[in-house]
């Protein structure tokens, strides 16, 4: 049983650890993606398609960022409610639709310095 545990600890510093990563690729393209929206094309035979590829790239890197801030909402929407909060009843209900409201990624940061920090898993 230990040895299993173990091993779902890993996997969960592996996802943190490309979690992170994937934020610090998807990040800048998804703030560069309107600079690069307001180019207008005029179309002739002889345009390239580099116009669809970066099109292309900004979309799967939205993708990516979207399915990164579902599956931590969902992840720390859980950990709420493993959460200990003790005589704090409501701070449990406060902390899940800051998470559902705010979501990513303000609402992840705002959870993590004020409940993750402050109140023990059970």
């Amino acid at each position: 049983m230990l040895g299993y545990n173990l091993k779902i600890i890993t996997n969960m510093q592996k996802l943190k650890q490309l979690t992170k990563a994937l934020l610090v690729v998807t990040t800048p393209v998804l703030l560069l993606a309107p600079v690069l929206a307001q180019t207008t094309y005029t179309y002739s035979s002889s345009d390239s398609a580099g116009g669809g590829v970066i099109s292309l790239i900004i979309l799967l890197c939205s993708c990516i960022y979207f399915l990164i801030a579902l599956g931590s909402t969902v992840y720390l929407i859980v950990d709420a409610l493993k959460r200990d909060f003790g005589n704090d009843s409501s701070m449990k209900i406060i902390s899940i639709l800051l998470l559902i409201f705010l979501s990513f990624p303000i609402g992840t940061l705002i959870y993590y310095f004020l409940v993750m920090n402050k109140y023990p898993k059970k």
